[in-house]
């Protein structure tokens, strides 16, 4: 699960005004990514709540106290009893390693003193998030560009970082999370148990688990493919509100009236749903491998479930 962290090289704001407007709109966002499952409710700090300066003089408990006295006692409630500080507080030991060995040295044009970066580096190495204030141009956009350099050969290289500046960002976040979810997948045990979060339009059956059990990892990556076009399809759908999901590809095909007529081999095309029911899946696709997808929807619910991926059914 991601975290966010604080980018307190953008700090601190100008003001205790700006400040406070500038948290109350990024936790906003934050609590909104934790109700989507995209990152755990936990904010790395290098500095505790008291010492960290949200503006000069002015204490991030201090803009926390004022949000909460301004109304956002809910948005605030997990940061309020998730700070971990210092960033590196709890790391694995090969994540320690790791940011011993290299170092954040820029941000697109912004140059960065050894240490300075440790934030972003920390987000870089476990793609978390930085949560950043708009003091330079840098900081405001969604994407930080960071450079990484490994202090023993002298090679560089570019991380892209999520990252929080606006309450917006946050929906852009949200927006991109299944492909980074589902670039995560490698087996299919991964597939399983990440399904909903690389793809949440889809619904998926009790049987497709131990389907996927029996599929190799090395040629998981035409389900993956194709789960992820049906996901978007599916997402779409409610949007154009039509009889069926907007297909454009001839590649979802029903089930030939002879199969369908045929008492022994549709039986073969009931499996369970999602809810334990058994249900017709008469949709399918290809799979990759020989193997074949099946698919049932609702029209009424704009429903795109999956009900069973692996070899040929019988014909």
């Amino acid at each position: 699960m991601r975290r966010f962290v604080i980018n307190d090289t953008s700090l601190p704001a100008e003001n205790e005004r700006e400040s406070v407007i500038w948290l109350a709109e990024v936790t906003k966002a934050m609590g909104g990514l934790v109700n989507h499952g995209v990152s755990d409710t936990v904010l790395m700090s290098n500095l505790d709540w008291a010492e960290l300066e949200c503006a000069p003089g002015f204490t991030f408990l201090d803009a926390f106290m004022s949000l909460m006295r301004d109304g956002f006692r809910e948005e605030c409630r997990f940061l309020k009893i998730a700070l971990r500080s210092p960033i590196d507080k709890g790391l694995p030991n090969e994540d320690l390693e790791r940011m011993l060995e290299t170092t954040a040295c820029a941000c697109g044009p912004r140059k960065l003193d050894q240490g300075e970066g440790d934030s972003l580096l920390l987000c870089a190495l476990k793609d978390w998030i930085a949560i950043s204030y708009p003091s330079e141009d840098v900081w405001e956009h969604e994407i930080l560009p960071v450079r990484i350099l490994q202090l023993d050969t002298g090679i560089q290289t570019t991380s892209e970082v999520d990252n929080l500046c606006r309450e917006e960002h946050g929906m852009s976040i949200l927006s991109r999370e299944p492909k980074r979810v589902q670039n995560l997948i490698m087996t299919s045990r991964d597939l399983w148990h990440l399904k909903y979060r690389a793809f949440p339009h889809l619904k998926f059956g009790q049987g497709v688990e131990e389907n996927l059990s029996s599929i190799g990892d090395e040629t998981l990556d035409p389900v993956v493919t194709k789960l992820a076009a049906l996901d978007d399809y599916a997402r779409r759908w409610p949007i154009h509100k039509g009889g069926t999901p907007d297909w454009r590809t001839p590649w979802i095909r029903p089930e030939s009236k002879s199969t369908m007529n045929n008492p022994v081999l549709r039986r073969h095309r009931l499996f369970k749903t999602s809810d334990g029911s058994t249900e017709l899946f008469p949709l399918h696709t290809d799979g990759g491998n020989y193997r074949r997808i099946h698919l049932r929807i609702d029209r009424s619910s704009f429903l795109v479930e999956i009900g069973y991926i692996g070899d040929h059914l019988p014909l």
